[in-house]
């Protein structure tokens, strides 16, 4: 199953990966692209595996560290990676971006 990240998505990663770099070195960054490759592989081999997000049908969460946790679904026999959120920031302003994707 092929994985699509909408522009969200990679606008979040590139972000994170950036401050990552600049604020606590390669080693940091170099384990959280890690951890995302390794969530990835898990949600390609099992896409259902991850719990639904609150009362979403299609939308699935998965924990990458503490801080931030990837939102997907699968449609159209693909799997969309819909943003990548810093768990520390508003749940309210998450439930509209994620809104938007219905």
């Amino acid at each position: 199953m092929d994985i699509y990240f909408t522009p969200l998505a990679r606008e979040r990663l590139d972000d994170i990966v950036e401050y990552l770099d600049i604020t606590w070195g390669k080693v940091i960054k170099k384990n959280f692209l890690s951890e995302i490759t390794r969530c990835l592989k898990l949600i390609s081999i099992t896409p259902d595996l991850f719990p639904l997000f609150e009362d979403s049908q299609e939308v699935r969460q998965c924990l990458i560290t503490y801080y931030n946790t990837m939102y997907y679904r699968v449609k159209n026999n693909q799997i969309q990676i819909l943003t990548i959120w810093d768990n520390r920031m508003d749940p309210q302003t998450l439930k509209f971006i994620l809104s938007e994707f219905d």
